[in-house]
């Protein structure tokens, strides 16, 4: 039996626990339900097994994340608008 890995990055998020997996006529076929909503991109650590073992130092990490990734889409958006901005002034000229 062979190993097979491949990484494809996704053009949007996915719902990871609801993926399907089958084999039909010789290939496998992956189904990936697209998510929804503004918070589906934001990703939360999945629990510790044991309450005890999530700490302030877990939650810390966690709202760091959630602050990276609401500034990457900010940062973005602002791109966007400043390359707009900057295109009319030229044409205005």
């Amino acid at each position: 039996m062979n190993h097979f890995q491949q990484t494809v990055p996704l053009p949007a998020p996915v719902q990871d626990r609801q993926i399907q997996v089958t084999y039909h006529q010789g290939a496998i076929v992956v189904t990936l339900p697209k998510a929804k909503g503004f918070w589906s991109n934001w990703r939360t650590p999945k629990p510790a097994a044991n309450l005890q073992d999530w700490t302030w130092v877990d939650e810390l990490k966690l709202q760091g994340q959630r602050l990276g990734q609401s500034w990457r889409r900010v940062k973005g958006w602002l791109g966007h608008r400043l390359r707009e901005w900057g295109d009319r002034l030229l044409l205005e000229r």
